[in-house]
């Protein structure tokens, strides 16, 4: 048996790489100050807008991304169970963190960016409620 990889893994594997390179650039020029255009970055912030509406609303995005990279003797099966849920909407998380995971730096710009784009939906959410809260009051 030969321990060489299959052409497809090792595609998928080239493929991860270059994903997980791009969002790395993503973060070292601007983050989501970058043109629209800049898929790499804008694949998680989508995301992340989504994660309170569909997952969570009251999720602490790096607690849960913290416990899921490095998980103590006892961890927070709510945490995990969240960061699952996460990861069933896009896979390519966990390499994106085991990536950017060399970079302390570059993890936190990630969490950042991420967690102005699920404060940005609970403050859609919050806006949209205002008026029919009025309406209930009157």
């Amino acid at each position: 048996m030969s321990s060489t990889s299959s052409p497809s893994s090792t595609s998928s594997n080239n493929e991860n790489r270059a994903h997980s390179k791009a969002v790395l650039k993503s973060l070292q020029n601007g983050g989501s100050k970058m043109p629209k255009k800049n898929l790499a970055l804008r694949t998680y912030t989508s995301l992340a807008h989504w994660i309170p509406l569909g997952i969570d609303m009251f999720i602490d995005f790096s607690l849960t991304i913290y416990a899921a990279i490095d998980p103590s003797d006892e961890p927070d099966e709510e945490l995990l169970s969240t960061y699952e849920a996460i990861c069933t909407l896009e896979p390519r998380i966990t390499d994106i963190l085991k990536y950017l995971n060399k970079d302390p730096d570059q993890l936190t710009s990630f969490i950042r960016e991420c967690e102005e784009a699920i404060n940005g939906a609970r403050s859609d959410d919050t806006t949209s409620l205002k008026p029919a809260v009025v309406t209930y009051v009157l």
